[in-house]
């Protein structure tokens, strides 16, 4: 999937010893939640997802270099199963998201990192998403932050 994140700021680009050599207490991890789901005949199925993608890249675009921030890669699949009847719908359960960020919550803590931004972009997580958050920071003590995003009216 085409992204837009700087490769700089592209947590998944970096080695294991890039990543143990960042500040634990200082280091803002970005996940990113969306949808794989219908939006009409004019677009496509990854829509929010590449919504997301898309805002979440220019914003780190303008991050000063010393700051030590990084995306994710996207939690893509959402609780979108209002959306299931349309061919292409790719949904999960509530059950099966919650799991899911909650694993990665946990994934993130033992490798020592202490904040984590969930950014949203698909109305579908957005209650779960503030669940989690709670969750995270009851469980693992994760300074856990919402962020819900949409497409503003932009030029290139």
């Amino acid at each position: 999937m085409k992204t837009w994140i700087p490769d700089e700021r592209n947590f998944v680009y970096l080695t294991w010893k890039q990543v143990d050599a960042l500040p634990r207490d200082a280091t803002l991890l970005v996940l990113p939640t969306a949808a794989i789901e219908q939006h009409g005949h004019h677009l496509p199925l990854a829509t929010d997802t590449l919504i997301n993608n898309l805002l979440l890249g220019k914003a780190l675009a303008l991050v000063p270099a010393e700051l030590s921030v990084y995306a994710l890669p996207p939690v893509c699949y959402g609780k979108s199963n209002e959306h299931v009847g349309f061919p292409g719908t790719l949904s999960v359960s509530a059950q099966t998201f919650l799991a899911v960020v909650r694993d990665l919550g946990a994934s993130i803590t033992a490798s020592g990192f202490k904040k984590v931004v969930l950014y949203n972009t698909h109305g579908g997580n957005t209650s779960l998403v503030d669940v989690l958050a709670r969750d995270l920071r009851a469980e693992f003590g994760l300074r856990t932050f919402t962020l819900l995003g949409s497409a503003p009216a932009f030029s290139q």
